[in-house]
């Protein structure tokens, strides 16, 4: 039994233990969260200390999964799956045996993937990112790292989606269509055309609907 810290202790962190259960192997031993008090658990399982733990986690022979999760904002999921590889943590896959995972499919370093979520042949998904149930993922489509895949959203085929994009729940993103670099597809939009990297677009057809600044 491999035993694995969850960093983080809400919503999505439940998600992430129920996989690492329903995978079998895994000795679940607490969570790590800053916001936590004396007695609360995620799922069951305890909050064991603050993030400030990640950099002892190698010294406890710990390896960790990362449990926080994302959505009008992907980069503090970002910053402590960087934080744990930084310190040499081993960062654990989360695949649920209910996914579909088509023969050659790539799938990154502490990526979440979720039962029912589909990914069609040759499809490449990044370190850190999240397929949520129901998500379908087209063939030859390539998603970077640290992004979110609501659930019951489609990605066509031979789509480009950068890093720390959202596609929110429902939403659709048609085939070789680009999604730059932290732009959110809103829930249940249908984007059929490139959307700019920071961007965020609504509706269906998807039109512009604000910028992010740039940090």
């Amino acid at each position: 039994m491999k035993p694995v810290v969850i960093l983080g202790a809400g919503e999505h962190a439940v998600v992430v233990i129920d996989i690492l259960r329903a995978m079998g192997g895994f000795e679940i031993v607490g969570c790590l969260a800053d916001k936590a008090g004396p007695g609360d658990h995620a799922y069951g399982v305890p909050v064991i200390g603050g993030m400030d733990r990640i950099e002892h986690l190698v010294q406890d022979g710990y390896a960790a999964a990362i449990g926080c999760g994302g959505w009008v904002d992907n980069a503090p999921r970002a910053k402590i799956y960087q934080r744990a590889a930084t310190a040499g943590v081993e960062i654990v896959t989360a695949i649920h045996p209910r996914a579909y995972i088509a023969p050659d499919v790539s799938i990154g370093e502490g990526s979440v993937v979720c039962a029912g979520a589909h990914l069609g042949v040759c499809a490449s998904v990044g370190r850190n990112t999240i397929i949520h149930c129901e998500a379908l993922v087209g063939h030859l489509s390539r998603i970077g790292d640290h992004v979110l895949i609501s659930g019951g959203a489609v990605v066509g085929a031979d789509v480009d989606i950068e890093n720390e994009a959202t596609v929110a729940i429902g939403a659709t993103v048609a085939s070789r269509v680009r999604i730059g670099e932290r732009a959110i597809i809103s829930a249940g939009s249908s984007a059929d055309r490139d959307v700019p990297s920071r961007s965020r677009v609504r509706g269906v057809p998807a039109r512009l609907r604000g910028r992010k600044p740039a940090p």
